[in-house]
């Protein structure tokens, strides 16, 4: 994997911005990951999200410790990890077409499973389920 290292020579000003650069780019480019880290940590982050992305609060410490254990389970006989959304696409003229946020959800769905394939190459198996 890339790893990132930032030198700053020259002057006192940039010295002082270098722990705010390294953390953007740890956000910006999280495979910047450093040897010994936790994978399956790193792959449960990655499906939780930041709240820039996620709607509400993290889950519970409790559900975190389940998800490890799947995540680990998964790493651990190479299939992928799964994840079930529920959805309620409730249209006034049912199936008449996607909206934006739907493909926006659904552009996020396809960006996680990029990401985690950079620590874990089989990946997320999605699975949407349509409930009305």
């Amino acid at each position: 994997m890339t790893q990132f290292k930032i030198k700053f020579t020259g002057s006192q000003l940039a010295e002082m911005y270098r722990p705010s650069v390294e953390e953007f780019i740890k956000t910006i480019y999280p495979s910047a990951i450093q040897p010994g880290d936790d994978i399956s940590q790193i792959i449960m982050n990655e499906i939780i999200g930041s709240r820039n992305i996620r709607q509400g609060s993290k889950p519970s410490i409790e559900s975190q410790a389940e998800m490890i254990k799947i995540i680990k389970d998964c790493i651990s006989i190479g299939k992928p990890i799964p994840i079930l959304i529920g959805s309620g696409p409730k249209k006034t003229k049912s199936g008449e077409s996607l909206d934006l946020a739907e493909l926006s959800a659904l552009r996020i769905l396809y960006c996680a499973n990029e990401t985690v394939k950079k620590y874990y190459e089989p990946g997320l198996n999605i699975v949407i389920r349509l409930e009305d």
